[in-house]
Parts: C-alpha cells; sequence; structure tokens
C-alpha cells in the first residue's frame, strides 16, 4: 500500500496534472488502496479502481505530508493559500511520504492546472500573465479576431463600471517568451536526455516493484485464509463453510492479480526496449529544434511553457509602444525585458516628438516621401503600428503635421518584354478605344479578345495584360462602343477574335 501511494506522487509529478495521472492509474490496473469506511468489512484495505474524487482527496491532503490538520475553513479551494485552508495545521508531526515542499507544490500546480489553456483558440500564455500595475490575471481578448488578432487585457475596473488596466497585442509577447524558453532548453537537451532515460528505467523498475509487492499480498491473504481453514472443528459446518468462501475469495483475487500483472508486463516490460530508448532521445535531445520547427503543436507548447514558467508580468509605460515584461521561472530566477507593441496613433510613440523633428528636417530639405521613408528605416525609426515606413505611411504623417502633401513618387514601368506591334497595354487601348478598362477586363473574361499576361519580372510586380489588336480590331471596338445602348442591350457582344470580313471593311 505504502508503495503504491509513493507511486502516485511520482506519477503527479511527472505528468503534473489530476487527469493524466487518473489515466496513467487507471491503465496500470493496480486499483487504489483505500481503507472501508462502511459495512462488516469496515476497516479493511480494498483496492477499487481510481476516481477523480479519491485521487484529488489523496493529493491535497496534508497528512501525507506529515501534517496534522484539523477544522477545516468553508470555501477554501486549491488556489488559496496552504495555511489558510485550515484553522490549525501543525507541520512534521508523522513520517511523510512527500516533503512539504513539494505538497505545497503540487497543489499550486492544481490550482493553474484550473486555467482554461489548453483549447487551440486561446493564447500561448494564457493563464500566467499578469497585470504589472494592478497585479490581476491578464485574459485573452478576441476583439481583433483570431490568429495573430489575440490581445491580452486587464479588464481593472471594468466589471465595476470602470476602464481597462492596460492591454497588448499578443504576437511581440508570445514571440518574445518563446525564444527565452528555447534558449534556456537548448544547453540542457543532453542532460534531459540522460534524466528521461533514468528516469523512464527507474519508474519501470517501481511499477513492476509494487506489482510484486501486490502478489506478494496476495499469497499472504491466501495461506492466512487457508490455516484459518484448517484450524476450524469440522463440526462447525457453518463456521468451516465460510472460512471455505474466504479461501476461495482469495485465491480468485490472487488469479486475478496474476492475470493482471501478466497483461501489464506484456504491455510494459520491466527494461526498455532499443525503439523506446531511441525515442526518448528523440524526444529530450532536440526540444529547441522541435520548436523551431513547427513540429510541437500549439497545446504541447502550452504545456511546456507552464511547465517552465510561473507567471509573466507585463507593465506598458503609460500609453507608449514601451512594454516592460518580467518572466518568473520556477526555482526563482526572474528575466526582465523592453519589448515594443504596436499603437494606435504616432502621437503614442514615445519618441514622437524627435521623429516629428526628423521628419520636418528632412520635408524641408525637399526629401520625398519614399526618401523620407528609407532614411527612416535605415535609420531603425519604426512606425506605429508596423516595423518599416511606407511611402503612403510618410505621407499620411506629413500632412498631418501640416507640412504640405508630397505627391508619390512613382516611376513609369518600362514596357512589356516581347511585346508584339499589335500588343497594347490594358490601358493604352482603352485610351484609343475610349472603352473603359473594366470593360476590356470584362471582355477578356468574356474571351472576346486574344490577350495573355506579360512575362513574370524579378521584381515581383503584377503581371499587365497585353492584347492583341490590330487597326480593323480596334475599328470594329469603336464602332461598337458608338452604337446606341438601347441597341447594344439586345444584341450579343462580337467575338474581336474572329470578326468577318465586312468588320474589317
Amino acid at each position: 500500500m505504502q508503495a503504491r501511494i509513493r507511486g502516485i506522487f511520482r506519477t503527479f509529478a511527472r505528468h503534473g496534472s489530476l487527469s493524466a495521472t487518473l489515466r496513467a492509474l487507471a491503465a496500470d490496473g493496480q486499483g487504489l488502496p483505500v481503507r472501508r469506511a462502511q459495512g462488516p468489512l469496515r476497516g479493511e484495505l480494498a483496492w477499487p479502481p481510481p476516481s477523480t474524487a479519491t485521487l484529488y482527496q489523496l493529493l491535497t491532503s496534508p497528512v501525507y505530508a506529515g501534517a496534522f490538520a484539523w477544522g477545516r475553513v468553508a470555501g477554501a479551494d486549491a488556489g488559496d493559500a496552504i495555511e489558510g485552508r485550515w484553522r490549525h495545521l501543525l507541520k512534521d508531526r508523522h513520517p511523510a511520504y512527500i516533503p512539504w515542499d513539494v505538497f505545497v507544490f503540487n497543489q499550486r500546480q492544481l490550482a493553474q492546472n484550473r486555467w482554461p489553456v489548453r483549447g487551440l483558440g486561446g493564447g500561448l500564455l494564457s493563464g500566467l500573465v499578469r497585470c504589472g500595475r494592478c497585479g490581476q490575471g491578464m485574459t485573452v481578448s478576441y476583439r481583433d479576431g483570431g490568429g495573430d488578432g489575440l490581445r491580452y487585457t486587464c479588464r481593472g475596473r471594468r466589471d465595476y463600471g470602470g476602464a481597462i488596466c492596460q492591454s497588448l497585442s499578443s504576437p511581440p509577447l508570445e514571440r518574445w517568451v518563446a525564444a527565452a524558453a528555447v534558449q534556456a532548453l537548448a544547453p540542457a537537451s543532453v542532460e534531459l536526455s540522460l534524466q528521461a532515460l533514468q528516469q523512464a528505467e527507474a519508474d519501470r523498475t517501481e511499477e513492476h516493484a509494487a506489482w510484486r509487492l501486490r502478489l506478494a499480498r496476495a499469497e499472504q491473504d491466501v495461506a492466512a485464509a487457508q490455516r484459518a481453514w484448517r484450524a476450524v472443528d469440522p463440526a462447525n459446518r457453518l463456521v468451516g463453510q465460510t472460512l471455505e468462501d474466504a479461501w476461495e475469495t482469495a485465491l480468485a483475487e490472487q488469479e486475478r492479480l496474476r492475470e493482471a500483472y501478466r497483461r501489464f508486463g506484456q504491455r510494459t516490460p520491466a527494461t526498455l526496449s532499443a525503439r523506446e530508448q531511441a525515442a526518448i532521445r528523440e524526444a529530450t535531445s532536440g526540444i529547441a529544434e522541435l520548436w523551431q520547427d513547427g513540429r510541437l503543436t500549439k497545446a504541447e507548447q502550452v504545456e511546456l511553457l507552464r511547465l517552465m514558467i510561473e507567471r509573466v508580468t507585463v507593465t506598458v509605460m503609460g500609453d507608449s509602444e514601451r512594454v516592460e515584461i518580467e518572466v518568473h521561472w520556477y526555482g526563482g530566477v526572474r528575466t526582465r525585458a523592453e519589448l515594443r507593441r504596436p499603437v494606435r496613433s504616432l502621437e503614442q510613440l514615445s519618441y514622437y516628438e524627435d521623429l516629428q523633428a526628423q521628419v520636418g528636417t528632412w520635408r524641408a530639405a525637399g526629401r520625398s516621401s519614399r526618401t523620407i521613408a528609407e532614411l527612416l528605416n535605415a535609420s531603425d525609426w519604426k512606425p506605429a503600428r508596423h516595423d518599416v515606413f511606407t511611402e503612403a505611411s510618410v505621407t499620411a504623417m506629413i500632412q498631418r503635421m501640416g507640412m504640405g502633401t508630397i505627391p508619390p513618387t512613382r516611376l513609369p514601368r518600362p514596357p512589356p518584354a516581347g511585346q508584339g506591334g499589335d500588343e497594347w497595354l490594358i490601358a493604352d487601348l482603352a485610351a484609343a478605344t475610349g472603352v473603359t478598362v473594366s470593360t476590356l477586363h470584362g471582355w477578356i473574361r468574356k474571351r472576346r479578345l486574344h490577350a495573355r499576361k506579360e512575362p513574370p519580372t524579378a521584381d515581383g510586380k503584377r503581371q499587365r495584360w497585353l492584347i492583341r489588336a490590330d487597326p480593323a480590331t480596334c475599328n470594329a471596338i469603336r464602332t461598337w462602343r458608338a452604337r446606341p445602348r438601347a441597341v447594344k442591350s439586345y444584341q450579343r457582344i462580337p467575338d474581336f477574335r474572329n470578326l468577318p470580313a465586312a468588320g474589317r471593311s
């Protein structure tokens, strides 16, 4: 029984959740040791299948940590402080299965498991982010849409009619924390691989040892029942029959345990096979590579971060783009950094006045919007929402600053490569015939014109349409355009690819 209880705590330490521990205990088939609380066999040891309630009661009871607790406080749960759950708590009062610090860690793990983070629609740090201003947990907001549009928001006094405390977009924060976690995992990969192999071997040995103890206990029960049956006076037939039934029950239980152990041994050999050892090495030696290659699912990334990080404290500096973060790792280590978040307007930037002065200087020197954007990007200036300035964003900023309008710089595109003598760009043919560009696009879709796209260019610009139209085709298009709308409404659009001789005359 003691070996089984110690194995339960080791299983919880390995899996980190109540449900995973319950599945592991149910899979090995040993059951959970329980003293009968009522009935004729009250006080006797039984091994029923494990349940969520029984397992939770075992993991949250301070008795197994060597403490005496009395007077449960009403309303206390796994999220409250340990010392505040009972009126009287005396530590180190009897031998313990686990140390007190391990018990406290288990209670914290159970409390954190209550956060809904396993859904694929949530953020990577759901349940871990705390507001640096008021200390509340920051929730995931879907206001900007799913995926990269997630935001971490502290509601502050929103539930009481006030305003939110602070918020920031999720991608910058999640990328930085994920990179820090991968960096922390990289040097520990080899050591982690060796520890995982040793732990797996030790777990197998302990599981088989617990089974052998169960079988030894069953043999003792059979021997005790046999001695009791032989010691009874044959004249006491009723007592003899009762003891014989108890003997048969013990024999049946012994046979059931032997069969269960045989099936367990087939599923889980006492030693790891070469394939299992290779799988453990591959899974533990390259966690950083698995993360970076995208082979870890989002749920697996979430679970991995929760095993490493206790909480992430986020503080937005005023209403600016600057964000201070502090990662609290398990073990007491803290990592501090400053990030940049996207903001709604340029005025929120902490360096807006300097940016305004710099753009004003370049504008006064006669620089174009495109040139100013290139200079800003080369000097590592950042706009409000994106990573680089564009010609359009610089033009809008100059207009907002009241420095006049700079017409966008548009360089004429060279003529298409391999353009034939009778081939026109759509805009040129529209200007020559008086037909709108949208009408020509519609005729191309309806296959009324000979058209092709120019070959792709090295700069990746959009390919333009080339329409083949000789002078006769151009005249036919002009003639069609000149017809009254009432006439064209009940006539089909001509096929300008194969015009009859009359159409060319």
